[in-house]
C-alpha cells in the first residue's frame, strides 16, 4: 500500500529545501544592512562635500558684497556718498540664475544733521547714513560740529535716528552737517612708537569712549602741534586706544603729546558686513558672515610724487612721445637726451602715472596746483670743457595743449649770445623770438669773448607764450656764488656753464586770494580749514593752499597780515565774504578778512639747487632760510630707494634739516609784472592770470599741463633727468588696509 512512499525521506527532502530557504533570507538581510550601511556612508560623504561647497561659495558670495559695496561708493560722487550708504543698508542682491545671493548691513560711526538748528538750540536732531551700530551705547559725551566741540548729556536712539542733548550751539547749524564723535585722553602724556607705550587712555564717559569702533578707527587731535594729522589704532579696549600709529608714516618713530584738554576727533567710520547665502529657503540654506572695519578717508589730504629717472633704455610710458613731441628724445645713460637741436618739448603724460591732475583741480573746486622740478645738464664736446656757453632748458607748465604752438608758460635756465654785426648785437644762439625771451639786462655789462661775440649773464627765466608769442615776465641772474654755474676765471671769463644736474623746480599754486589782518596767535597753515564766519553766521569755508604771502609776521601779537591763497572755497547761498569777516580755524578766531575774495589766480614761486659735486657739497647753518645759497646737496639719484627732495608746505617750517633749495628771488620784472609784497618771501611770489586751469563745467580734455622743453643751437647739448612732480592726493594710504572679520 502507498508503493514508493518513505515518511523518514520525505521529511529530510522538506528539511533540505527550508533550510535553503532560510539561508537565501538571512543571506539578503545581511546585504540589505551591509547596503544600508553603505548608504549611509555614502549619503554623510556626499552631504559632507556638498555642505563644505555650500560654505565657500556663501563665504565667496560675501567677500562679493564687499566688492559691490566699494564699487557702488568708488563710482559715487563725495557729496552722495552718504546717501549710497543708506541705499547699500539691508540691501539683498541676487545673482542671475537663482545662484545665490549676498546681504548687506552698513553700520556708520558718525551722524548727519536732519534739520537745521539755530543759536543756541538744546537738541540736534541727527541719523546714521544706515545702521545704528549694534553694541553701541551713548550717554554723555562731545561732538564735533562744524568746527565747534559742544558737550551732549543725553542720547535718545529710535532706529537709524538720533537725538542728543547738546549746549554750547553758538552758530547755526544747517541740515546734512556731518557730526564726528570726540573723547579726550585720561592724563597728560607722551605717546611713542616704543612699544607698550603706543596707547591713549580715554576718559571713561560712555558716550566718549563707546563712540570709537573696536578695530581699526582713525582720528585726528585739535589743539596738538599737528591737528591735521591723522592717526591710526589697531583696536580699543574698553578705555584704550591700542596700537597708535601716524597713518602717513605707520612704521616710523614719532613722538604725540596729549593732553587732556586736546579734542581727539574720530575720523568717518563705517562698519560694514557682509552676508552670503547660497540654497535659501530650503533645508541646504548656507550662510557666511564677513565684517568688515572700514576707516574713510574723504576729508584726507596729502602729497603723492612721481619720479621719472629714465632708467629703462626706451621713452618711458610718461614720456612716450608722439603728438606732444617736437624735436627728438632719447634716453642715453638713464638721461632723456634731446637729440635735435632748434625748438624741442616733450609732454608729461601724467595719466600714465598715479597723480592724476584732473582729480586734483576737480577736488580743489576746479583749481589746480601742483609742484614740478627736474635736473639738467649740458654737454657736448665740440666746447672748451665739454660745456657749450649758451643754453636754453626747463620745464613748461600750464600747456594747454600738445600742438607745438601751445599757450604756456616756462621756467629755464638760460644764458643767450649775441654777435655784432658791425652796426648792430644780434642774437645768435639759435633761440627764437630771443629778444622776447632774454632781457636785454642780462647782457647789459656782460663779458665778451671777443669784439664780435657777447654772452649774456646766466640767469633763471619765468616766461610765457600765448598766440605763438613769447614773453618773458622775471628773471634772475646768476653767479657762481649761486653754485649753479661755474665760477669764470681772468683766462677765462665766460666759464659761466651751467653745472652738471643743477636743480630746477616751480611750485604753482592755483587758488583765490583773501587779504587778512589782525593774524595771530599762530599763523595759518597749509590745509587749515577756514570758516569764514559774520557775527554767529557762517559765511563759508574755504582750505588754506599754500603757505601765507604776509606783509606783516607779527603773529605773536595778533598783528599779522597780508594775502591767503584758498582752494575749496564754499560759500552759503547768495554770501560773499566782506571787509572785518572772522576767519576762524577750530572755532577760534584767527584774523579778520581786509578785503573780498579774489578770482582765481596763479602764483608762482620758483627754487633751484646744485649736485654738489663740484664745489664740495654745501652744508647748511643755523638759521635756515629759503632766501640763501647756503643748503644742502641735491644729487641725481643713483640707486634705489632715493628720492628728491621739495620744499617745505609751510616757510614757517623751514629748518636746517630740510634746506635743499633756494626760493629764486627775481632780480627783473617785465612791464605789468610784480612780486607779491612779502617780508618773509621778498620779490619770489609771482601773480598771474593769463594762463589757468578750465573753469567750472568746462572739460578738462586732453591737456597735457606739463612738458619739458629746450632752445636754440646748443638743444641737443641738454639732458635731462630725475623729473618729478608733487601733487595732491585725497585716498587712503596703501599702508592702511580694511580689517577682515
Amino acid at each position: 500500500m502507498f508503493k514508493g512512499y518513505c515518511p523518514v525521506e520525505s521529511h529530510l527532502v522538506h528539511s533540505s529545501r527550508g533550510a535553503m530557504l532560510i539561508s537565501l533570507i538571512i543571506t539578503m538581510v545581511i546585504l540589505s544592512v551591509l547596503g544600508a550601511a553603505m548608504l549611509s556612508f555614502f549619503s554623510t560623504s556626499t552631504m559632507s562635500q556638498l555642505g563644505g561647497n555650500s560654505s565657500m561659495k556663501a563665504y565667496y558670495l560675501a567677500e562679493s558684497g564687499y566688492r559691490y559695496a566699494d564699487g557702488e561708493l568708488a563710482n559715487t560722487s563725495k557729496s552722495m556718498r552718504d546717501n549710497k550708504l543708506e541705499f547699500l543698508h539691508d540691501k539683498i542682491c541676487t545673482l542671475s540664475g537663482d545662484d545665490g545671493k549676498f546681504h548687506l548691513d552698513i553700520y556708520p560711526y558718525y551722524y548727519k544733521t536732519t534739520a537745521d538748528h539755530p543759536v543756541g538750540s538744546t537738541t540736534l536732531n541727527t541719523k546714521v547714513c544706515g545702521g545704528f551700530p549694534p553694541g553701541l551705547v551713548l550717554t554723555s559725551g562731545f561732538l564735533k560740529i562744524n568746527d565747534k566741540v559742544c558737550p551732549y548729556t543725553n542720547a535718545v536712539q529710535i532706529g537709524s535716528n538720533i537725538t542728543f542733548t547738546i549746549s554750547g550751539v553758538t552758530s547755526v547749524i544747517n541740515n546734512d552737517t556731518t557730526v564726528y564723535s570726540v573723547s579726550h585722553s585720561s592724563s597728560n602724556r607722551t605717546v611713542t612708537d616704543a612699544e607698550g607705550n603706543n596707547y591713549i587712555d580715554l576718559e571713561i564717559s560712555t558716550g566718549s569712549r563707546n563712540a570709537f569702533p573696536l578695530l581699526n578707527g582713525t582720528f585726528k587731535i585739535d589743539g596738538s602741534i599737528n591737528p591735521n594729522r591723522i592717526w591710526c589704532y589697531k583696536k580699543r579696549g574698553e578705555d584704550r586706544l591700542e596700537g597708535i600709529t601716524p597713518s602717513d608714516d605707520p612704521n616710523g618713530t614719532f613722538d604725540l603729546y596729549v593732553n587732556t584738554t586736546y579734542d581727539i576727533v574720530l575720523d568717518k567710520f563705517v562698519k560694514l558686513k557682509s552676508t552670503g547665502i547660497v540654497y535659501s529657503n530650503s533645508d541646504l540654506e548656507t550662510k557666511r558672515e564677513i565684517t568688515y572695519h572700514i576707516p574713510i578717508f574723504e576729508e584726507r589730504m596729502g602729497k603723492v610724487t612721481y619720479i621719472e629717472t629714465f632708467e629703462d633704455g626706451g621713452l618711458p610710458g610718461a614720456f612716450a612721445g608722439g603728438a606732444g613731441e617736437v624735436g627728438g628724445h632719447e634716453i642715453v645713460d638713464g638721461a632723456l637726451h634731446v637729440t635735435t637741436t632748434g625748438e624741442s618739448s616733450i609732454d608729461f603724460n601724467w595719466r600714465s602715472t598715479y597723480v592724476d591732475l584732473e582729480s586734483v583741480w576737480e577736488d580743489a573746486g576746479y583749481l589746480l596746483s601742483y609742484d614740478l622740478q627736474t635736473k639738467i645738464r649740458t654737454y657736448n664736446e665740440s666746447y672748451p670743457d665739454n660745456k657749450p656757453p649758451f643754453f636754453m632748458g626747463g620745464i613748461s607748465f600750464r600747456k594747454v595743449s600738445s600742438e607745438s604752438n601751445s599757450d604756456l608758460y616756462g621756467i629755464s635756465y638760460l644764458r643767450g649770445r649775441q654777435t655784432f654785426d658791425s652796426v648792430n648785437w644780434e642774437e645768435s644762439s639759435g633761440i627764437p623770438d630771443a629778444d622776447d625771451l632774454i632781457p636785454e639786462d642780462l647782457y647789459n655789462g656782460g663779458l665778451e669773448g671777443d669784439e664780435s661775440i657777447r654772452y649774456s649773464k646766466p640767469a633763471i627765466v619765468l616766461w610765457q607764450k600765448t598766440d605763438s608769442s613769447y614773453k618773458w615776465l622775471a628773471y634772475k641772474k646768476l653767479t657762481s656764488d649761486d653754485y649753479v654755474v661755474y665760477n669764470p676765471t681772468p683766462s677765462d671769463p665766460q666759464k659761466l656753464r651751467l653745472k652738471d644736474w643743477s636743480n630746477l623746480q616751480v611750485r604753482v599754486i592755483e587758488a583765490r586770494p583773501l587779504g587778512f589782518s589782525g593774524g595771530g596767535p599762530t599763523t595759518f597753515l597749509y590745509g587749515d580749514t577756514i570758516t569764514i564766519m559774520r557775527g554767529t553766521t557762517k559765511i563759508g569755508t574755504a582750505r588754506v593752499n599754500g603757505t601765507p604771502i604776509l606783509t606783516s609776521d607779527n603773529w605773536a601779537t595778533n598783528g599779522a597780515a597780508g594775502v591767503l591763497t584758498l582752494s575749496d572755497v564754499q560759500l552759503e547761498d547768495s554770501m560773499s565774504i566782506q571787509f572785518n569777516d572772522d576767519l576762524q580755524v577750530n572755532g577760534v578766531t584767527r584774523a579778520r578778512a581786509s578785503g573780498t575774495l579774489g578770482s582765481k589766480t596763479n602764483f608762482i614761486r620758483a627754487y633751484y639747487g646744485d649736485s654738489g659735486a663740484s664745489p664740495a657739497p654745501v652744508t647748511p647753518t643755523d638759521p635756515a632760510s629759503p632766501t640763501d645759497n647756503i643748503r644742502w646737496a641735491n644729487p641725481r639719484i643713483s640707486t634705489s630707494g632715493e628720492t628728491v627732495n621739495w620744499p617745505v608746505d609751510d616757510v614757517s617750517d623751514w629748518a636746517v634739516d630740510n634746506d635743499y633749495l633756494t626760493l629764486v628771488q627775481w632780480t627783473g620784472f617785465n612791464t605789468g609784472v610784480s612780486a607779491e609784497t612779502s617780508t618773509v618771501e621778498p620779490n619770489a611770489v609771482i601773480k598771474d592770470s593769463t594762463l589757468k586751469s578750465p573753469d567750472s563745467g568746462d572739460p578738462f580734455g586732453d591737456r597735457p599741463e606739463i612738458a619739458l622743453h629746450t632752445s636754440g643751437d646748443t638743444s641737443s647739448s641738454i639732458y635731462f633727468d630725475d623729473v618729478a612732480i608733487q601733487a595732491e592726493n585725497r585716498t587712503a594710504p596703501a599702508s592702511l588696509p580694511v580689517i577682515q572679520q
